[in-house]
């Protein structure tokens, strides 16, 4: 810590990372208790509010490997077949 003092002498640490314990007049927590989001994307069209890459985040992990297998040997099947078709002819 005392090196962070030299390089920046007016330092203040902020503790308040947004994730507040208990509601409050501002809106309350972003996170449930329980993991999840406490936060809705109000205004934006369907295909929109889905993102992937959050989804894939958020999924349990036995989940997202199971997914990434599968897309895995669904691209080697696809190639396997491509490759197999031009052979024949």
């Amino acid at each position: 810590m005392s090196v962070l003092k030299r390089i920046n002498p007016s330092l203040i640490q902020n503790p308040d990372t947004g994730f507040a314990t208990t509601g409050n007049i501002n809106g309350g927590r972003f996170i449930n208790r329980d993991g999840t989001f406490n936060l809705r994307k109000v205004g934006w069209p369907i295909w929109r509010r889905f993102s992937l890459y959050y989804r894939l985040i958020a999924m349990p992990l036995w989940k997202f490997f199971g997914i990434i297998l599968i897309f895995f040997f669904a691209i080697n099947i696809v190639y396997t077949s491509i490759y197999l078709w031009i052979g024949q002819t």
